[in-house]
């Protein structure tokens, strides 16, 4: 079998895994920056949810969606952009 593995599979070169590693890396980087950003955008929904989970431990969808309002979907927002262009 010489340098293959039980699958039957040469293992990938360190180099190759490596790429592989530092792809995954970034991708893990940029989702947990655009995940901060997000959390950071909605704070203020946030902490008031929070407050309101804090005061009755639990409150209805309804309610969660009045204090999140309801956001465009991205093709939503790219045909008012349009429209206003």
């Amino acid at each position: 079998m010489g340098g293959r593995n039980p699958e039957g599979l040469c293992p990938p070169s360190d180099l190759t895994r490596h790429k592989a590693e530092r792809t995954v890396r970034g991708l893990i980087e940029e989702a947990h920056g655009e995940n901060l950003r997000l959390l950071g955008e909605h704070r203020e929904e946030l902490d008031e949810l929070a407050s309101r989970l804090l005061d009755r431990v639990e409150i209805a969808g309804d309610e969660v969606r009045e204090v999140v309002g309801r956001r465009r979907t991205g093709e939503e927002a790219a045909a008012a952009d349009q429209a206003a262009a």
